[in-house]
């Protein structure tokens, strides 16, 4: 019984304690880790080129927005009734 008892032991000590990950793991972690950095590199490639975008795009913004005005002016001019 003591036996038996000592070999139980033994197997949950053993099953608590910290082993090195395999080469096979280790290097399915290594592509992960690759991946996600290719993939932060495209995101902030992409973030780049939109705020390179945006910025050249606010003159033409502001141009559309001045007419924007204009035109309501425009339609507000034509909605009051004549007199």
């Amino acid at each position: 019984m003591g036996l038996l008892a000592a070999a139980m032991g033994v197997v949950v000590w053993f099953a608590r304690q910290e082993r090195p990950i395999s080469k096979k793991h280790y290097d399915k972690l290594l592509q992960q880790d690759k991946a996600l950095g290719e993939q932060f590199d495209d995101l902030e490639k992409e973030l780049k080129s939109r705020t390179r975008r945006s910025i050249q795009q606010e003159p033409h913004n502001e141009e559309l927005a001045q007419k924007l005005r204009e035109l309501e002016a425009e339609i507000a001019a034509l909605k009051r009734p004549a007199t």
